[in-house]
């Protein structure tokens, strides 16, 4: 055995390359499996304790003149995501996920619901962050599928059409697209 734990002699495999995604014709930005479910129970979550702003009004840390407009447009923020989560984009379920849980913690509450507020923040990110790394990880799959299907060398082109012959290949460097080419100069006028 050697220092990294292999034994002398043994040679390394190659490195699998990540399988492409099943085709199963949906958007990377489509939700799957169970998390439309999830976001279900994020939701609900969010509208209890929005509730619970709205109702628990007295104790240690309270305001003395509560907000209930916040509280309600909390509330109203947490039944509305409810309709997000019927788009099933993973990309706007995250977006408006984190923006009701701010919406939902916006009031000042007394310090009996400051752990409520606490897993109303945590979960709500963590189910985003969930959704985001996923749909990242599934268009990272379709592009590493789609360089695969390209053909690797630039000069396999169709031949042209009227002489049958395959075009010159180009010397030098391919143009960027991002090149602009000088603008000519103007004469000074006396």
């Amino acid at each position: 055995m050697n220092l990294f734990g292999r034994r002398a002699g043994a040679t390394r495999q190659p490195r699998e390359s990540p399988s492409p995604p099943p085709d199963d014709g949906l958007k990377a930005s489509a939700m799957r499996g169970t998390e439309p479910l999830y976001g279900y129970v994020v939701a609900l979550e969010l509208v209890v304790v929005g509730i619970l702003n709205l109702t628990v009004k007295s104790g240690k840390g309270a305001p003395a003149h509560p907000s209930t407009a916040l509280a309600g447009v909390g509330v109203a923020a947490a039944i509305s995501l409810f309709g997000f989560l019927q788009t099933k984009n993973r990309v706007l379920v995250a977006f408006a996920v984190i923006a009701t849980a701010f919406l939902v913690d916006l009031p000042k509450v007394p310090n009996s619901l400051a752990l409520a507020h606490v897993f109303s923040l945590a979960l709500p990110f963590a189910y985003s962050l969930i959704l985001t790394q996923r749909h990242r990880k599934r268009m990272k799959g379709e592009l590493m599928a789609a360089r695969a299907r390209r053909p690797s060398s630039p000069a396999r082109t169709r031949p042209n059409a009227k002489t049958k012959d395959a075009p010159a290949t180009p010397s030098g460097p391919r143009p960027s697209g991002r090149y602009t080419p000088p603008k000519a100069l103007r004469s000074k006028r006396r």
